[in-house]
């Protein structure tokens, strides 16, 4: 007589942990309040899917700065939560791109003009550049990044 090899149960993702809710009218708000509001079963969920959450919630807040929505507090708050998931979950290289990719997943069910290379230059925008004091439109700030992300590599090319 043969038994069937037990089947390592699915892992849950945010995908399927954070229900798409708010309808501010801005991307990362949506995706900031989402993400809050799902916070409880994501903290009872996996390592993956708290750094995950992790990496998502920075995201988000670091647009929303940018984008003059919330205040350099409030993100400084978001990105130590970050920090301290880090250290928490695990702070291997390979655990965090592979969160890392499950946040990218996640937000890209929000909009597909979000990628690994977009959401690197929204984190970096946040810290290395001046900030204006203006509300911008998702259309706007995307714009800006992509712009911003053109215009280093065609110097970096022509460096």
């Amino acid at each position: 007589m043969f038994f069937k090899k037990k089947m390592a149960p699915k892992e849950v993702s945010l995908i399927e942990i954070v229900p798409k809710v708010t309808k501010s009218g801005y991307l990362f708000w949506d995706i900031n309040d989402d993400l809050g509001m799902a916070a409880e079963a994501i903290m009872a969920s996996t390592p993956l899917n708290k750094m995950a959450y992790g990496y998502a919630r920075r995201a988000a807040m670091a647009a929303l700065f940018i984008q003059g929505i919330t205040s350099a507090d409030h993100y400084a708050h978001a990105s130590s939560i970050f920090k301290a998931l880090q250290v928490q979950t695990d702070t291997s290289v390979e655990f965090q791109e592979h969160a890392a990719r499950s946040s990218e997943v996640f937000m890209q069910t929000y909009t597909n003009q979000i990628n690994s290379l977009f959401l690197k230059k929204v984190i970096a925008i946040s810290l290395e550049y001046e900030i204006p004091d203006v509300r911008m439109t998702d259309a706007d700030f995307f714009a800006a990044v992509v712009d911003t992300i053109y215009v280093e590599q065609s110097e970096a090319r022509a460096g």
